[in-house]
This record gives structure tokens, sequence and C-alpha cells, in this order.
């Protein structure tokens, strides 16, 4: 694999490497003694390249993230120095765990999410309910949904924290406090999150669908070769076979049978506008984990 942008070349095809801007990062699957040795040329190949163009690697903001408990946790070295294993590593704003559950991540966002809370009660003086929407709809409601393709939770526990956040901000808008919570959401019109991130979802499988996204469809999804007369196109997924709930959870998988789900209009849209226009009327509900209506 040959990086042209950087001149940095990876011989071996088992090693994968991802940029943007100044991060970088190196991964394989390591089943073999080989693939040690692979990805530790790669990091030898990367240190000699950044000598050459007299770049530093700052070795403390390194680290090695071993996932799964199988793991061999091998060491690797940077200009001989150790790299230092490490339990999680934030990765582009998400923090990644070495069992994959983003409890990290979402226990940290959601503590963040309450502190705004706390600021935009204290920092508004105006108690208008549409000033409060949009304060919270642009600074407090991004951080719980940023990435949620990669993170959405599905526990019941880790749900529920999320929600909890837009429950507490909603209750503490004092001419809706007397309402109950589906109350409160219709007079704000505004969704429940764990709602908005299942339309997220559905939202990239779309995108997947038409190679609007740098992810091969081919690679993560198998279309159904049964396909309705009535259908225009193959798009039926296959419901994969998941040994784990971590598996069966993540993106690839768990939104399959509420693919599967939608009516030949909305999964036919012939854009992305009309597929979102179409996904807001078509009730979701049976594919939520809590009753928010």
């Amino acid at each position: 694999i040959h990086l042209q942008t950087t001149g940095f070349i990876c011989q071996n095809s088992t090693v994968t490497y991802k940029l943007f801007a100044d991060d970088c990062k190196l991964y394989c699957t390591i089943k073999t003694d080989l693939d040690q040795v692979s990805l530790q040329s790669a990091l030898d190949r990367l240190q000699q390249w950044c000598s050459d163009w007299q770049l530093f690697i700052n070795i403390n903001k390194c680290h090695v993230l071993h996932l799964g408990n199988k793991n061999a946790k091998n060491q690797y070295f940077i200009n001989g120095q150790i790299i230092d294993a490490a339990q999680s590593v934030t990765d582009l704003g998400i923090e990644v765990d070495f069992a994959l559950k983003y409890d990290l991540h979402i226990n940290s966002i959601v503590s963040k999410a309450y502190s705004r809370i706390g600021v935009l009660f204290k920092g508004f003086a105006s108690r208008n309910i549409q000033i409060l929407k949009q304060a919270y709809t642009t600074f407090i409601r991004p951080m719980l949904e940023y990435a949620s393709n990669v993170w959405s939770p599905h526990l019941l526990k880790h749900i529920n924290a999320i929600e909890r956040v837009q429950k507490h901000f909603t209750k503490r808008i004092k001419s809706l406090a007397h309402l109950t919570y589906p109350e409160r959401l219709a007079a704000l019109n505004i969704e429940p999150l764990e709602l908005r991130r299942l339309k997220a979802d559905l939202i990239l499988y779309y995108k997947c669908f038409h190679d609007m996204v740098a992810l091969p469809f081919n690679d993560y999804f198998q279309v159904s070769q049964h396909i309705s007369q009535t259908r225009s196109g193959g798009n039926r997924l296959i419901v994969p076979l998941c040994s784990t709930n971590r598996f069966n959870n993540e993106f690839f998988n768990r939104c399959v049978n509420c693919w599967n789900s939608l009516p030949d209009d909305i999964v036919n849209a012939n854009s992305i506008n009309r597929f979102k226009f179409l996904l807001c009327n078509f009730d979701l509900s049976h594919f939520l984990n809590c009753n928010y209506f």
C-alpha cells in the first residue's frame, strides 16, 4: 500500500493505516508471530520516514490498544522506546476501550452534557422556550450524538443514561416541568435521542447503498437474492449470524432488521433528502428499547 500524500510505504498488506490531519493509526490482526513482526516493521518504516523528513514523533502521545481479551498483548517500539499499552484511547473525539464497550465515552459525554445544561440555565436570563431549545440543540445535543454510528449503545443502562440528559433539560424549563417527558418533547418539537440515533444509522445505511461514503458496501453487507417482484432493486439485507451481543449490536448489524422493514418507497428514495423526509414520517417506535410515546 502506497500512501502518495506522504510517501510512507506499508509493504505488508496485513497492516492498515489511517490518517486524519496529524493523527495516524497503524493496525492489523495479530494471529501469528509474523503479524507482530509486520506491524513492528511498519512502525519502523514510519519512524524512518519521519526522520527523513525531520518530523518528530512524540512517544508520550503514542499508545498501543490491544483489542479483545485474547489479544497476545505484544510490545511495540518507536525509535527503540516502548509504546505504552493503554486500556483506552481517544480517537477523533471518541473514547475507545479495549473491549469496544464505549462505557467511558458514554459516561464522559453524559457528564459534560449535564455541565453544559447547568451553564446554559445560569448564563441565559431568558426562559423563552424557543431560545432554550435553540441553545440546547446547538451546544448540548450535538455532544450526545457526535459519531453515534460508532458507539450507539444497546444496553438499557446506557440508553437511559443518555436519554436522562434530555429529560433533565426539558424538566428544567419551568413552563414544561409539570408535563410528562413525551409531552415535553411534543411541546419542544424534538425527538427522543434513541430515535435520532436510529435514524442516523439508517441514513448512513442509505449512503452506503448509494456509494456516498467511503465504506465499500460489499465488504460489510450481504444483499438477499430473494427479491419480491414488486421491488425495483436488490436492497433487502441478509441478517448476519452473530455469536456475541457486541457483534450483533455493531453498526453494520444492529439495524438490518429495521432497514428490511422499511417500505419500498423509502428504501428506493431517489435522493438522500427524499429518504430523510420519508423516514421522518415512518413509525420506528417498535425498534426502540424504551417507550417514549
